[in-house]
């Protein structure tokens, strides 16, 4: 099982009302700029209990995205990044997802975020054809490696 493939385990194994569609989406919307760890609990927190009001350090913008997903669970979602995630956790195995470590990977630099995130998406694509993977697996591998290593 790879690692979009665990994480669709966790989130099916909550206990909430909210469907699985919809459970993904907080977990994305509460994504950015949040640890694996600290972001797989506040969704399921909010996924259970159905309220934001226990979130703490978390962006407010994030939070603002998890209500509307609770007010309106077929809402779109905002930003490269949150949809990436969103994706490859629902099954799309051709999401590339460029957050702060893949950036950091790639050497992506905020002035220049558009055509950094192209690159490194394109880069992760290439390395995932040579290695005959996944592109959604090959950058799952990549950022689990970065995560481990890093002084963050």
């Amino acid at each position: 099982m790879n690692w979009y493939e665990r994480a669709l385990a966790e989130i099916e194994s909550w206990d909430s009302t909210l469907d699985l569609d919809a459970r993904i989406k907080i977990l994305a919307v509460l994504s950015p700029r949040c640890r694996w760890d600290k972001n797989l609990r506040d969704a399921q927190t909010v996924c259970e209990t159905l309220d934001t009001d226990e979130l703490t350090g978390v962006l407010s913008n994030s939070i603002a995205a998890a209500r509307d997903v609770l007010m309106s669970p077929d809402s779109d979602l905002r930003g490269r990044k949150v949809n990436a995630f969103y994706r490859a956790i629902a099954g799309d195995t051709d999401s590339v997802v460029i957050d702060s470590h893949m950036a950091s990977v790639f050497n992506v630099k905020r002035v220049d975020v558009d055509k950094g995130w192209e690159r490194a998406e394109s880069s992760v694509r290439s390395i995932a054809q040579a290695l005959k993977w996944t592109p959604r697996d090959a950058q799952a591998t990549i950022w689990q490696h970065e995560v481990e290593t890093c002084d963050c």
